[in-house]
């Protein structure tokens, strides 16, 4: 399971489960269930926001490596630069001060340990 606050909608964004792709935002009070993104267990993505474009970003992979954005109800697939992201079980944060998500850890597709680390521009 990844959680990022979606500061646009004030609320906290869950995605992922042992066996699909649910998406929950918090509001504070109440859960509400959302739009279901790409499929896969939570281990394959990473959650993070982008306070920029004020969007939550879903960054992972099933076999190849995918980038995912939320409005609030839906995900949509947009454009990811050919790099090498195509992981499992990383950590993904926002640095607000070099506008660029890192990215951090985990495991490639073929299950070797990958302990490097990418700085990945928004997609606008």
């Amino acid at each position: 399971h990844q959680m990022a606050f979606d500061d646009l909608r004030g609320t906290i964004v869950l995605f992922g489960s042992d066996n699909g792709s649910d998406t929950w935002s918090w509001n504070g009070s109440a859960w509400t269930q959302g739009g279901n993104g790409p499929l896969g267990g939570g281990d394959k993505w990473t959650l993070a926001r982008d306070p920029d474009s004020q969007r939550v970003v879903l960054l992972g992979t099933n076999t190849t490596a995918q980038l995912w954005t939320w409005n609030g109800t839906t995900w949509t697939a947009d454009a990811l630069p050919a790099i090498g992201l195509a992981r499992k079980s990383a950590a993904t944060a926002y640095d607000e001060a070099r506008h660029e998500f890192v990215i951090f850890d985990g495991y490639g597709v073929d299950g070797a340990y990958l302990g490097d680390t990418w700085l990945l521009s928004p997609v606008p």
